[in-house]
């Protein structure tokens, strides 16, 4: 995957809408015949369609199919914006541990001095 923001490609939508219409049995005879052979030498294909037809409502399906992913790329965009500039982080954790080091060396010499 070059691209982490555009997971899905073309092909994975017709094939999406392939599925939908499998269900629906719109397809074609030799169509379904491909469709069916593909089921059976992909076993993620197999998990798309048995979770497809796990859907209550079948008439809903392309609208409910287009909205998961349509939160699926939410998603995937909320997280990719949410991750902040690593290095500047670094440079904080860096600049705190030096200043704790240096508080707990002041303390043992301020205790060092006393007795």
């Amino acid at each position: 995957m070059a691209d982490n923001k555009n997971i899905s490609t073309k092909k994975s939508f017709t094939e999406q809408e392939k599925l939908i219409e499998y269900l629906n049995n719109n397809l074609s005879e030799p169509e379904a015949q491909k469709l069916e052979e593909a089921l059976a030498e992909s076993d993620f294909t197999k998990d798309a369609l048995e979770g497809l037809r796990a859907f209550k409502h079948p008439k809903k399906l392309s609208r409910n199919v287009r909205h998961l992913n349509q939160t699926l790329r939410r998603s995937i965009d909320d997280k990719s914006r949410r991750r902040p500039g690593t290095f500047s982080q670094l440079i904080w954790y860096i600049i705190a541990v030096i200043l704790i080091l240096l508080i707990l060396i002041a303390g043992y010499a301020v205790l060092r001095l006393r007795i």
